[in-house]
């Protein structure tokens, strides 16, 4: 069992995200928001799939406030391990209002996830939390949206997430490693 302050500290996992100008700019544009992958080294498993029910972001900073705009409700699962090269999934799409957002909400179901093995059967991963889960990522600089939108990308480290244990019985803890960034607006 993790002690709480080893499950707070994967918890805190780091965003990667463009810097936004501290003037609000008027308007809105289209935000899109895609998943993907780093590569997975470990060619014995078939899938990692993740249940994606919600991503939001918040212009204050503060996970307390009611400040949330959610920006993709997918509510189905994505197979990270498909998700490699460049390859992205469209979680969903919203008109946001340009600015500058500071806290983003990643919403999984831990209980509708799972890593399957290349011979089918699941494999053992120590979630830490049943359910529904809240990750989120610390947004160290504003994410700056534009006024033309923009894409954010949400890139789960696979290897990092999901460290593989051969003793005692391999198996795989849950220690989510997320990267955000925010790329122009495009085809």
């Amino acid at each position: 069992m993790k002690s709480l302050s080893q499950v707070l500290l994967a918890l805190a996992v780091v965003v990667g995200a463009a810097c936004g100008d501290s003037t609000s700019p008027s308007g809105s544009g289209l935000t899109r928001v895609y998943l993907k992958d780093a590569p997975f080294p470990i060619g014995d498993v078939k899938s990692v799939e993740i249940y994606v029910v919600s991503v939001a972001v918040s212009p204050s900073g503060d996970t307390l406030m009611n400040d949330w705009i959610t920006v993709a409700e997918p509510r189905k699962r994505f197979d990270l391990l498909t998700l490699q090269g460049g390859t992205t999934a469209l979680l969903g799409e919203k008109e946001l209002p340009a600015g500058a957002y500071r806290e983003v909400r990643f919403v999984m179901n831990t209980d509708s996830s799972s890593i399957v093995w290349a011979d089918g059967h699941p494999a053992t991963v120590h979630w830490g939390y049943p359910g529904e889960i809240s990750l989120h990522p610390l947004v160290q600089q504003p994410m700056g949206i534009p006024a033309e939108g923009s894409h954010l990308v949400v890139d789960f480290n696979v290897a990092q997430t999901f460290p593989y244990n051969l003793i005692p019985g391999y198996e795989f803890d849950f220690l989510p490693t997320i990267q955000v960034t925010v790329e122009p607006a495009g085809p």
